[in-house]
Parts: C-alpha cells; structure tokens; sequence
C-alpha cells in the first residue's frame, strides 16, 4: 500500500511538472508547439530523472519505517504505563466523618477538640499584652516550665523530634510577631522542685507568657493533694514577679500502663493532679487548657462501624510511645489546642482586650500557705570550677576517686557545657560495669559504688535540699542478687564537721530496672548541721547529674 501510495505521488508529480512546463511554454510564447519540437525532448534524460526521484522515495520510506517501528515500541511501553495509571486511579472508597475529623485530629486542626480543651478562659490582659508587644516587633519570651512533654527535649532519651512548643512558636510568629520559645524544667519535676528551681528555670529568662505543665507528676503516688500547696506556690510567685507574665495552665493526660494501648473507652486515664490545678486556676483566674478530658472525649467518638463491632479509629498508643509521654504524633494535637486557643481567645479579640490596667491577682493562696514562696536553687557549676576549686566561698569539690573512676572505666565531667542542661550545667558522672560471671568475687565489685564528695558550708535551714537527676540500670544479675537491692542507685552520705555520720538517704530513681527509658529527679532532705555530702553511685550503667542545692526560707 505504501509503495503504490509513492508511485501514486511520483506520477502527480510528473504531471504537475509537464502541466507546469506547457503552462510556461505558454506563457512565453502564444504560438502552438509543433509534434516537431515536441519530438524534440530528451526522453532519455527524464527517465533517469524520474528515476533518481523514485529511488530517494523508496528510501525515505524504509526510513520511516524504522522510525515507526520504534515508535511502535515505545508506544507500547506507554501503553502498559498508561494500564498501571489507569489501575491506580480507580476511585476509592470515600472517607467516613469519623475518618475525615481523625485526618484534622492528627494535625491539630479538629475545632471539637480544640473547644473541649478549653476549661477557662481566664482573665487574658497579659496574654493580650504579649500580643501587642510582639505585634510592634519586639520579640517575646514563652517559656515552658514542666516535665512530661516538652522537656524531654533537654534530655539524654529523646521521645519525639518536634514538640509542641514549636507548634506555638510557628504560629506566633506566622500570626502575632517575634517570639523566642525557651523550654524548662526537668523529667519527672513535681511543683515542690518546681518552686526550688523556678528562679534560675524561669524568672531569669524574663518571661512574657509562662505555661505550666505539672498535673502528670504532682499526681504520682497519690500526692496531688500535697503538691497542690506548691503549685499554687508556684503561680503566684510567677505572677508577681518582676516582668508580670501571662500564665496558662496546662493539664496533660496519661493512660494506666497496662490499659493505653486498649480500646480508649475501656482505658483508665492515668491519675493526675488535674483536679487541684483547675481549683488553683479558678482561684487566680488564669487561662486553663485541659488536654487531658479533650483527648479522651473525643477519641471515644472515632470508631470505624463493622457489622460484628466497634473499631477504634485511634488509641492512647497512637499518640504516645509510653503511658506518659507525647510522640511525635501527639504534639501537634496538643500544639493545636493551645494555638485554637490563643487565636479565637485571644489574637481575634484583641482590640477589645484592654492592656491599660493589669488584672488584681488574689495575693493570698487557696490554700493559705506561702511554704513554697521563698524557694531557692543554686547549681553545683556555680559553686565549684572544673578542677573542684570552689567559685563559690565555702564550697570545694573531692575530685580524688575521681582517678580510680577513670582506670575503671568510670567517667567525671564537671564541665560547665553539660549535654542536659547547658544554662545550668551539672556534675555529670557515668559507670558501665559489666559483672563476668555470677561469682561473688564480680558480685562484690559491682555492689562497690564509687565516691563523690561536696565540702560545704554548714547548714542551718531544716528545708535544704540537694537535687539529683538519674536515669541508670542495674543489671539482672544484680537483681537476682539481694544485696544490691538494698542501694539505690545513688545515696547521700552526710557528715557533720566532725566528720561523724548524721544521715544517708537513698535518692529514688524511676529507673532502677534494666531497661532504659526518662531519668527521675529527686530532691534530698539534707539534714542541720551538714558539712561535707558523700555520693555513692551504685550503678551498673547510667547517667548521675548532681545538679545543685536548694532551700525554702
């Protein structure tokens, strides 16, 4: 066909070309041509000439149709792409409501949520005040004092990448203007520690807004009651400090550790002192954003139907890599609380929130108790040089076991740039020791703890205490030898200037179990009349920061 379709050509040509040369020919000249002149034409020449055209087209043609087969080729590779588009673009199955509030839910952007977290609005002049003064372009400090979720930033386990005071600091400063985001605070800090340490953890750092995370761990072992003093302690001496900040209560959320990975209508919330921070709250009428109610309301109404049951669409453990603690799924849920917050509270109703006056804060507690007002906290690395020498009068530091530790494997870092805290840097100190075998002789050598000793001044406040942050292992040779459970990991020797013994107490650590996971900070009760605090670390492996001294006056 396509042969006959280029003879087909060739002769169009041909004629196009005679009929061209007659017209000329007529053109020039009006007379007729005779069959003389006619017989005149090279036959010859326009036979080799025709063929020569033929021959160009024959390879034109092969030509083509090996680019056509190619193109075949390829086309049928399309073909068999376009197949697989075609599959992958069936229409799926449309998204249940349930389904579609669960997508907002997970980036902190479901309004029935955000709504349910507010438990008070409070009183918002400061918060205004904040607003309006980042808003002409002068940077603002948020700082985030607690313990359960943002400040496993500033540890040694890290359990998320992004936490939701980065969610509130993008939005500040997308919506409102400068902010700087400053995270505070320690694992498993109560409101007593709290209000040792709230000066150097807080109040220094000049704060516009301060919000308060202790409702997790002031409840833990029953003593929401007692801690309840110290938090409201805690803000009022916030909110009569110097710079006047705005303060929001935060009330975080747990699971009971053998239910939160169950259907959360069957799960317990994880005891929380929530109760008696929403009453300190009320009382001074600040702004309450209550994570903990939210949360498990909401998560009870996401289930996926079945003919046989109830599926839940999301769990505690969705959010949370332990019974405690946020992951990185959780804190834009939580960031969006706080965000829903500031913005329909507060950043829409700003022009009608006047700053002129400040809020009348009650001066009294709720309690009537002012035991945890006076709080005070020095740390170690104020008071001692790296090579033990004191900075601070009266203080020196024993560093002479310290080269033992060393030939043990042991390390001592009294630098003043600690890993955990670089504001406030610590004694840090580090043992591994591996028992070889469950001979007495090894058994001995790990219930051998190593020494570390505090020269000080003598204590005359019966409220003095020392601060301790742990996360260690004992290993479970050690745990199947009795003695060794007699020890905590780290216990305070304290001796008079005599050098007689007047106490030892045990600092209680959240890990003393072979698996690793947040460290505990203790405060220790030092006893009148202490002059010299010994340090016996029994540990196989683990982290000691000797952090400081406190007192309440």
């Amino acid at each position: 066909m396509k042969k006959l379709l280029a003879l087909l050509l060739v002769f169009l040509m041909l004629v196009t070309t005679v009929v061209g040369c007659s017209e000329v020919k007529k053109d020039e000249s009006s007379k007729p041509v005779s069959s003389e002149e006619v017989a005149d034409v090279d036959d010859t020449e326009e036979e080799e000439y025709y063929e020569e055209e033929y021959e160009e087209e024959e390879e034109y043609e092969e030509d083509y149709e090996d680019d056509y087969s190619d193109y075949e080729d390829d086309y049928s590779d399309y073909e068999d792409d376009y197949s697989d588009l075609e599959e992958e673009e069936e229409p799926s199955e449309p998204l249940t409501p349930e389904e579609e509030r669960l997508e907002q839910l997970l980036l902190g952007k479901d309004a029935e949520l955000n709504k349910d977290a507010i438990y008070n609005v409070g009183d918002l002049t400061r918060l205004a005040k904040a607003m309006k003064k980042s808003q002409s372009g002068k940077a603002v400090n948020l700082v985030f004092y607690g313990s359960s979720a943002n400040t496993a930033a500033n540890s040694d386990v890290k359990m998320a990448l992004t936490f939701y005071s980065t969610y509130v600091k993008e939005w500040w400063t997308e919506n409102v203007g400068p902010c700087n985001v400053i995270l505070s605070g320690l694992e498993n800090l109560t409101s007593i520690n709290a209000c040792m340490r709230v000066q150097p953890d807080v109040l220094d750092h000049k704060p516009d807004v301060v919000f308060l995370d202790f409702a997790i761990q002031d409840g833990i072992k029953g003593l929401a009651n007692s801690n309840a003093v110290a938090y409201d302690n805690l803000v009022r001496r916030i909110l009569q400090s110097k710079t006047a900040p705005a303060v929001v209560t935060l009330l975080l959320t747990g699971a009971e550790q053998t239910t939160y990975t169950m259907n959360p209508k069957n799960a317990n919330m994880f005891a929380s002192a929530s109760k008696q921070h929403r009453t300190v709250s009320k009382h001074y009428n600040i702004p309450v954003i209550d994570f903990e109610e939210s949360v498990w309301e909401n998560f009870t109404e996401l289930v996926k139907v079945t003919t046989k049951k109830e599926i839940p669409l999301i769990t505690w453990e969705t959010i949370s890599l332990n019974n405690v603690t946020l992951s990185d799924a959780g804190h834009p849920i939580l960031g969006g609380a706080i965000n829903y917050f500031l913005e329909n509270n507060v950043l829409k109703k700003l022009n009608k929130i006047s700053t002129t006056k400040d809020y009348k804060y009650p001066t009294e507690g709720y309690f009537g108790v002012d035991k945890y007002m006076k709080g005070s906290y020095i740390s170690v690395a104020d008071i001692i040089e790296k090579d033990g020498s004191a900075r601070k009068k009266g203080y020196k530091f024993d560093l002479d076991s310290t080269l033992e530790l060393e030939v043990n494997g042991y390390n001592y870092n009294p630098a003043r740039n600690s890993s955990y805290n670089s504001k406030y840097p610590n004694v840090h100190t580090y043992r591994h020791y591996i028992p070889a075998d469950d001979s007495e002789a090894e058994m001995a050598l790990e219930e051998n703890p190593y020494y570390l000793a505090l020269t000080m001044p003598k204590t005359t406040n019966a409220e003095t205490y020392f601060m301790i942050y742990t996360t260690t292992k004992v290993s479970t040779k050690s745990l199947s030898n009795k003695n060794i459970l007699e020890f905590a990991p780290v216990s305070l020797y304290c001796y008079d200037d005599m050098g007689e013994l007047i106490s030892k107490v045990k600092a209680p650590s959240g890990n003393f179990s072979e698996t690793t996971s947040l460290g505990r900070t203790s405060a220790v009760k030092i006893p009148v009349g202490t002059t010299k605090i010994e340090f016996r670390v029994y540990t196989r492996s683990g982290i000691v920061h000797l952090l400081g001294l406190s007192e309440f006056k």
